[in-house]
């Protein structure tokens, strides 16, 4: 993902699915995703060319330890944080706060 003002907030949809499933990923330290990344150590930045990316897959696939641990920290950062009744108590919360009745 390019570092441009367009892209500092995006949050591609497929982020959620890899720390669902437990799995650690490589992405562009770019943006809100990477201040997450880097908060709860769930995957790896990597450059922006194809040989820097394709190095950062390979470390994840040959450091095991790195992976499992990047894998179980994506998953507990799934449950404590974004799970539905969480995300829904702290909407809940903001809409109290502007004064409407949920």
């Amino acid at each position: 993902m390019a570092d441009s003002l367009l892209n500092w907030g995006r949050w591609p949809g497929k982020i959620n699915d890899y720390l669902a499933a437990g799995k650690a990923s490589a992405i562009n330290d770019v943006g809100d995703v990477a201040d997450l990344f880097r908060e709860a150590e769930v995957g790896l930045f990597a450059p922006h060319d194809t040989e820097g990316f394709a190095a950062t897959i390979g470390r994840l696939l040959d450091d095991r330890d790195l992976r499992e641990r990047m894998g179980r920290n994506a998953r507990r950062l799934m449950v404590e944080r974004y799970d539905w009744e969480i995300v829904g108590q702290a909407a809940v919360k903001v809409v109290e706060s502007i004064g409407g009745s949920a």
